[in-house]
């Protein structure tokens, strides 16, 4: 292969981890809208599909806000109103007629029992894949709240917190836009996106990996931290030193620096992924 070709398909790969961003399928806040997020996409003929949003508000700000949605569904969670956290539920069922997906969507309940969110529904032992439902979350809660998150097969975003986070998703996306607070997240078989703002993180720090996937990290051109960043066994776009290219505009290792004069450790990685790093506008 030619360097040429070599740093063409490393460019690839890094306008891919870059395009993160915008092909999450993940809305920044001020662009949720109930009517665009239940229009799905679906273009099977095979299944007919019923889709609504349920609102609530929490009765209190909970010391850990806990949010698992059922497999397939997402969570996005964005700082709102102080003292007050509220809830959409995007809740889907589909199946062969219109009359399964519209009984199944009546059998599905949200759980709000006072400190985490979380869905009950139609059984789906039999693993028939014309029937089945899910259910996903925008939140918007206190910026300070604690936050605890799983997904599987689905989204996971979360905007402008600045608390405690434990952030976990499989089979989905993850994006970290403009938080602070003492945060840790990792993604397994989906992309990672971080977007850092500010001049500096505001809190104990943030570590932030992704297993087999791509991870793209946006930040602001002057910025003071002590930043760990990188992937090992994939192509990288963005500063590195020389010691670090394993050949083929491949990495090896991560990198560690301290930005402008230094401050909260930051870490955002990928093990078997590309790697992008840009700046923020």
């Amino acid at each position: 292969m030619t360097h040429a070709t070599r740093t063409g398909r490393i460019a690839l790969f890094a306008a891919a981890a870059l395009a993160l961003f915008t092909s999450f399928a993940l809305s920044a806040p001020k662009d949720w809208n109930d009517d665009d997020w239940c229009r799905n996409n679906w273009n099977d003929d095979d299944r007919v599909h019923a889709c609504e949003v349920r609102t609530l508000t929490m009765p209190a700000v909970p010391k850990i806000l806990h949010v698992a949605p059922p497999r397939n569904g997402g969570a996005e969670i964005a700082a709102g109103k102080a003292g007050t956290v509220f809830v959409r539920a995007k809740v889907e069922a589909w199946g062969s007629t219109q009359a399964e997906a519209d009984a199944k969507l009546k059998q599905i309940r949200i759980v709000n029992d006072g400190d985490g969110l979380s869905a009950q529904g139609p059984d789906e032992s039999s693993g028939k894949w014309q029937s089945g439902w899910s259910v996903s979350f925008r939140v918007e809660a206190p910026a300070t709240t604690a936050l605890e998150v799983t997904a599987q097969n689905g989204p996971v975003g979360i905007y402008d917190m600045t608390g405690r986070m434990l952030l976990e998703t499989q089979n989905g996306p993850l994006a970290i836009v403009r938080c602070g607070g003492d945060v840790s997240a990792k993604t397994q078989n989906g992309p990672l996106a971080v977007e850092l703002s500010g001049t500096r993180w505001v809190g104990r720090g943030l570590s932030a990996n992704a297993v087999n996937g791509p991870v793209s990290l946006e930040m602001p051109r002057t910025y003071d931290a002590d930043l760990e960043y990188g992937t090992i066994h994939g192509p990288w776009s963005g500063p590195r030193p020389a010691s670090n290219d394993g050949g083929n505009g491949w990495s090896r290792s991560y990198v560690h620096v301290k930005l402008g004069k230094g401050g909260a450790p930051i870490s955002v990685t990928t093990q078997n992924g590309p790697f992008a790093m840009g700046h923020a506008n």
